[in-house]
């Protein structure tokens, strides 16, 4: 009777020890050592104490007209449902672990949006227009470059574009991490979206003139365009230095989430996928819109959802990614309160004050 109660002790602990820590998806190591540890239990029931386990079951005693219910038959009875649940959840999930190995995290990819510019302080449409970082914006790059160096990040390749806002954040985040001088390549696929003929305008004025609803539309809808930009202004862009290396049939007058995604998803395709699968660390250092065409294509949002995401100004925005460079997780860099107020901050642009 006392060897079987130790057995039964001994069998209830290692099962219930295992079974309270669960099973890990993407830990090998930590699932065989479980299943050791149930063959251990095994051992320990069947060989040492073999009453433990079975007890005194006979065919007899269940061949009975009249069976007489015992905590004994009852205990051995959970022990076979244990044996059954241990297979389940323990055994399978290792020959699991072996399909789904590749859903691990393999590859990491940081995403940063530009410091605060000169307009986006004046609370104005920008896209295109080739403005520079506010005192803020410049502060907001130094710390992204801060937070990064203190979590560990290193680079050895940027993207960004051409625009002096991305490229003067990519800069300062740099520098602070010791890193200047990484092979760093420039592209108008990156680019902000163009928003035509609302560039420069105040977003809460505009919000006066044609309604809270139509901004909310041009500034976060899919597939709806901007009114165009004048055949001046477009001369007039296209006549600036860094535009010029750009394809005629490339320079919009005004664009949707939907044209940018098309541009900034293809670049990632084309030229940024490459990368990663040959193992290079990565800083992608963009624009909101550009930024939110990724982070689209990355999580799978549906056009009807993208209008509700924003991304904060000079936070840095972690991607990890799996064998098939699909999101493991992806989080923010920083203090979680501070980031929702920077996120509610660009949510809140077009709000009249």
């Amino acid at each position: 009777m006392a060897n079987e109660t130790v057995g039964r002790i001994g069998f209830f602990v290692i099962f219930g020890f295992n079974i309270k820590r669960g099973y890990k998806p993407y830990s090998l190591r930590d699932n065989m050592k479980r299943l050791f540890l149930i063959i251990l239990s095994l051992v320990w029931g069947l060989v040492l104490f073999p009453g433990a386990v079975w007890g005194d079951i006979s065919e007899d005693r269940f061949t009975e007209a009249s069976v007489e219910t015992s905590l004994s038959d009852v205990a051995n009875v959970i022990v076979l449902v244990i044996l059954g649940l241990v297979l389940l959840g323990f055994v399978l999930p290792i020959v699991e672990y072996f399909r789904f190995a590749r859903r691990r995290a393999i590859y990491r990819i940081v995403l940063l949006r530009h410091g605060e510019s000169v307009w986006n302080k004046e609370n104005r449409f920008t896209g295109w227009t080739d403005v520079g970082l506010s005192d803020l914006g410049a502060q907001e790059a130094k710390e992204a470059g801060q937070i990064l160096k203190e979590e560990g990040y290193l680079f050895d390749l940027v993207f960004t574009s051409v625009l002096a806002r991305a490229i003067e954040t990519t800069s300062i985040a740099l520098r602070e991490m010791g890193l200047a001088g990484v092979d760093t390549k420039y592209s108008w696929q990156l680019n902000e979206r163009h928003y035509g003929g609302l560039q420069g305008m105040n977003k809460a004025e505009m919000v006066q003139k044609y309604g809270e609803k139509q901004v909310h539309i041009w500034r976060r809808s899919y597939d709806v365009r901007p009114p165009e930009m004048t055949a001046d202004e477009f001369l007039k862009q296209n006549s600036q230095e860094i535009f010029k290396n750009i394809k005629p049939e490339n320079l919009p007058t005004a664009e949707s989430l939907k044209d940018t995604y098309i541009r900034a998803v293809g670049y990632w395709q084309e030229e940024i996928m490459p990368q990663i699968k040959l193992g290079r660390k990565i800083l992608v250092s963009a624009h909101g819109n550009s930024l939110r065409a990724i982070v689209k294509y990355l999580d799978n949002i549906g056009d009807d959802k993208i209008s509700d995401l924003n991304i904060p100004t000079g936070v840095p925005l972690v991607y990890e990614l799996d064998g098939d460079l699909r999101v493991v997780r992806h989080y923010y860099l920083g203090d979680v309160r501070a980031v929702e107020a920077k996120i509610d901050k660009v949510k809140n642009q077009s709000k009249v004050k």
